[in-house]
């Protein structure tokens, strides 16, 4: 009825530039919510094109079982250690006088930004646990959509302050002679690797978008 109703008001012609459906699925056995968009667009040249984007995520994020208790545990703990990082560099800073006076290396840069994403993660979380509430049986629509894009991006964030953490680590293989080498000539030679990489990451978005398109 409700796309008998759309035709006969011509919600579509000529002039349509693009159409999104949302959907959103519950599955109550491993209480997993999904949204999924699907979007056509039609473009001046003819071309059109065809995206779908998913994201799932918990509807509970926290309850009395095992798992979830100590997961909130680890949470917690996390949170502590970040604390505790944050305050142990600002006391660094401190004492050296100052932001301008405090010595920058690669390490402590990766270090505070690896602080900083993970930051950005837990704010994310709380974002998400605040607006992620609703009942699973409400006949109404919800758009979730966007509140489950930003879980999406808070694991990417996740994903990269692990990155991150391991490249830290190259600070404590400085003890084996070969590999203070290897970090001392490309801690030196830093701004060749960055416009090296920099071209090489332009050259790879390039060929998914060519490939996107094409």
């Amino acid at each position: 009825e409700m796309i008998r109703e759309l035709k006969k008001k011509r919600w579509l012609d000529g002039g349509t530039r693009a159409i999104s459906v949302d959907a959103n699925f519950y599955n109550p056995a491993t209480d997993v919510i999904t949204a999924i968009r699907v979007t056509t667009e039609f473009y001046s040249n003819g071309l059109v094109l065809q995206q779908g984007w998913a994201f799932s995520a918990r509807k509970t994020l926290y309850s009395t079982r095992s798992r979830d208790i100590f997961r909130a545990i680890s949470e917690l703990i996390v949170l502590l250690f970040i604390i505790y990082y944050w305050s142990k560099e600002i006391k660094e800073i401190y004492n050296a006088g100052g932001c301008c006076s405090y010595r920058v290396t690669l390490f402590n840069t990766l270090s505070h930004f690896n602080l900083f994403l993970i930051v950005i993660a837990i704010f994310i979380h709380l974002y998400f646990s605040h607006a992620f509430r609703f009942e699973a049986g409400e006949s109404k629509y919800i758009n979730i959509y966007s509140v489950l894009e930003w879980w999406a991006i808070k694991k990417n964030v996740v994903g990269s302050t692990l990155l991150f953490g391991y490249m830290g680590l190259f600070r404590y293989l400085e003890l084996n002679a070969r590999i203070k080498v290897l970090i001392y000539a490309m801690l030196n030679s830093w701004e060749d690797l960055v416009t090296t990489f920099f071209v090489l990451f332009t050259c790879i978005i390039a060929y998914a978008v060519c490939g996107m398109l094409l």
